[in-house]
């Protein structure tokens, strides 16, 4: 069965969980682009951060900075990662870390901007 998920101006692409080892980073390919999730902990300044590095011109990371808790932190707006068949490419996530220090839960959905 084909389905097409539509949320206004977005169509979705890609939609999952993933549980993931400590340390491990997520990497997702959109051929020919690459997205990587990283997650990292920094003691010295304890505010949850997001950003976004450029590996290459095909390959962007998302880093997830103090998304320690096991409620859960998520982004705000969507963030743009790239462009998938000419449309503006973005995901939004939900990030929380298991118990144990395990590694985390990561809720995401990619989608395309159709119309602006």
């Amino acid at each position: 069965m084909d389905i097409k998920i539509n949320n206004g101006k977005y169509e979705v692409i890609n939609s999952g969980t993933i549980v993931n080892n400590l340390n491990e980073t997520i990497e997702f390919c959109f051929k020919p682009a690459t997205f990587i999730f990283e997650f990292r902990t920094n003691k010295e300044k304890p505010d949850t951060t997001i950003l976004q590095e450029k590996i290459t011109n095909e390959s962007n990371k998302v880093v997830l900075v103090n998304f320690n808790n096991s409620i859960g932190n998520r982004n705000v707006r969507p963030v743009q990662i790239g462009t998938h068949n000419g449309y503006p490419l973005y995901v939004n996530f939900e990030a929380s870390l298991l118990s144990n220090n395990a590694g985390h839960i990561l809720h995401y959905t990619f989608f395309i901007e159709k119309s602006k």
